[in-house]
């Protein structure tokens, strides 16, 4: 489970990052549900996500998702809506480590078919099993980058 105080030690400095990470700065509650809110809406900006495709991946409605972008609502880290959007952040900082930090990199990966997912990453991710698929096969990825043994994005 991603933890809160540390959403990605390795990227300070890094304004994608950075605008995950800094999320009770922008009148928002500094609560867990604050900081979920604020950082799967920087995500999904970051992803190139609109709000019909975030509402669909959250299982939630475009007007819900209009009311986490006003800070009207928030996202409740143990419902369903909220474990989505935990694994999507996750999702998020795999990629942005396995690019570099280069977000022309992870949007041509998020928009390029991937024989291993079986589609469009920004495509598979819109369902539970397809969100937890892109997840599982990035973080294989990273952790056969860091030994060495493949590299960074395929």
């Amino acid at each position: 489970m991603l933890a809160y105080s540390r959403l990605c030690p390795q990227c300070v400095g890094d304004q994608a990052s950075q605008e995950i990470i800094v999320a009770s700065e922008i009148s928002f509650s500094p609560s867990k549900e604050g900081v979920l809110s604020k950082a799967v809406l920087n995500t999904a900006k970051h992803l190139g996500l609109s709000h019909a495709e975030l509402a669909k991946l959250l299982g939630t409605s475009e007007v819900s998702v209009s009311q986490l972008a006003s800070s009207k609502r928030f996202l409740d880290p143990s419902g369903h809506e909220g474990e989505r959007a935990l694994v999507l952040v996750e999702l998020f900082l795999a990629l942005h480590d396995l690019a570099g930090g280069d977000a022309d990199t992870w949007a041509t990966w998020m928009n390029t078919h991937n024989q291993a997912i079986g589609d469009l990453p920004k495509h598979a991710i819109q369902t539970r099993s397809g969100l937890e698929h892109t997840q599982a096969y990035l973080n294989n990825l990273l952790a056969r980058a860091a030994q060495g043994k493949a590299s960074r994005l395929q």
